[in-house]
């Protein structure tokens, strides 16, 4: 349940100063621990340290963070939670941070389109590289979770370029907008996972259906299917494929599969990052991080209005291994405990 204080600001890197909150209520912020076997304690408000927080995206996916910095110290950490997949319009009926979340750390893993045994559509398909080139392909490799585009081409169709989202690390589960497709002639039916409070079928960019399943007589061509979901709480989810369509029958619906087994949900999950002599170290290069998980007490809301929370506070503690972009470099944090805030809007 959150509680409604007075004015605040947040914005997605604000420097607004936290809220006042009332004693015994307010927190003193700041951590305490070992970095490389070397003990630190930085309080905010003391020197010059100071906490900034606020929303933000990794690759495509949205983020909540706190930060807490101490120039003098050369010191800044940096906690980012990976957002729900559902946010629930009342905090009482589900947290938006969940209790004891499991560190975040990237997989490289590769995704597989699958047209089906029907029509040797691999034959005939080309895939954007990074350089914007098409090549022969039938996978894409990624290095990080996120939200990408893959972008293909069809020698046996036509030159026109078609787009599609891959969600690496990041399917719905609980907004599940995926579908199902089959056909009787040139009439195919459209079936989706789950039961929405409101559903959308795009053929081609054009809206033409609200049912929570879809018939339709669809010409020759290769088409783009969106459907797009909606729950009670606003949160919508979409799931893009393409249907081919060839003399008059359904030939194939694109879909894609991981090559090797990977998390396909880290909504929720938790990262931090250390700032160290002007080089960035992150938890979620650290392999051996996947054993452990951050330990949260109970974790308070706080909004200034009735349009749900806009801050959240809680103590932590954890141990993690961090390393930077090209993983040569790293740094051990051992016993991290303290109080830190981050921004839910």
């Amino acid at each position: 349940m959150y509680i409604v204080l007075g004015c605040m600001v947040l914005a997605s890197c604000t420097k607004e100063p936290l809220p006042e909150l009332p004693e015994p209520s307010a927190p003193i912020y700041g951590l305490k621990g070992l970095i490389d076997g070397e003990a630190f304690d930085v309080n905010v408000g003391v020197g010059d340290a100071e906490i900034t927080y606020g929303i933000s995206e990794i690759n495509g996916i949205g983020t909540y963070f706190g930060q807490i910095d101490a120039p003098s110290q050369d010191f800044t950490l940096r906690l980012e939670v990976f957002k729900p997949e559902r946010v629930v319009a009342d905090v009482s009926e589900g947290q938006m941070i969940q209790d004891d979340p499991d560190f975040f750390v990237h997989t490289p893993a590769c995704v597989r389109l699958d047209f089906g045994p029907k029509y040797p559509q691999h034959d005939y398909l080309l895939i954007e590289n990074d350089n914007g080139q098409f090549e022969p392909a039938s996978y894409v490799s990624y290095n990080e979770f996120g939200l990408y585009e893959m972008t293909m081409k069809f020698t046996d169709y036509s030159p026109q370029p078609f787009t599609i989202p891959i969600r690496y690390g990041f399917e719905y589960q609980e907004m599940d907008p995926e579908y199902t497709s089959e056909a009787v002639g040139d009439t195919v039916t459209f079936t989706g996972a789950g039961t929405f409070a409101e559903s959308e079928w795009y053929v081609n960019d054009h809206l033409e259906s609200t049912e929570q399943n879809y018939k339709v007589r669809l010409q020759d061509g290769i088409h783009e299917i969106v459907h797009l979901v909606r729950d009670t709480d606003g949160n919508e989810a979409s799931y893009t494929s393409l249907v081919r369509m060839k003399h008059g029958n359904y030939m194939w619906q694109l879909k894609y599969n991981y090559c090797t087994e990977i998390d396909q949900n880290n909504y929720g999950e938790m990262m931090v990052s250390m700032k160290k002599d002007g080089m960035w170290y992150h938890s979620s290069r650290g392999i051996s991080n996947f054993s452990k998980k951050f330990d949260l007490g109970t974790i308070q809301y706080y909004s200034t209005d009735d349009q749900g929370p806009r801050l959240a506070y809680f103590d932590i503690a954890f141990d993690a291994n961090l390393k930077d972009d090209s993983q040569s470099l790293s740094l051990s944090l051992e016993n991290i405990s303290g109080t830190i805030a981050v921004g839910l809007k």
